[in-house]
């Protein structure tokens, strides 16, 4: 949780030309429009995920996210996510901790990723209708 305030005020202090500085323009361009297209799912997702997650808490303080929301998001997804990878090495030791490392904790947490801005995507339709 320290790691993502101290991404957020980097990008906060920073700025963007500092984000370009450290960062490919196709990359800030690609995490600025999830970032404001998706907003708290995104540090979700990203929390959870293989997704940069610092590079989407720098991004975060750029874009001036509300920080309360990087706070609650990256909590709930950090904790779930480590919690999650810690009852799996208890349970089941060195088997998991190949499985996390490897490529199919890539395809599984990217088909989380998938399946949540699927239902955030069912959930905005029927909220507009």
């Amino acid at each position: 949780m320290l790691g993502a305030l101290f991404g957020y005020l980097i990008g906060f202090y920073g700025g963007r030309p500092l984000l370009n500085k450290l960062f490919k323009s196709d990359k800030v361009k690609t995490f600025e429009k999830i970032m404001l297209k998706y907003g708290s799912l995104a540090i979700l997702i990203a929390g959870f995920s293989l997704i940069p997650y610092k590079f989407m808490t720098i991004t975060s303080g750029v874009l001036r996210f509300p920080i309360k929301h990087l706070i609650i998001y990256s909590v709930i997804s950090r904790g779930l996510r480590f919690f999650l990878e810690g009852i799996m090495i208890l349970y089941v030791g060195q088997a998991a901790i190949e499985f996390i490392t490897g490529p199919k904790f890539l395809f599984l947490t990217l088909g989380i990723a998938l399946i949540g801005v699927i239902i955030y995507g069912l959930f905005l339709l029927n909220k507009k209708t």
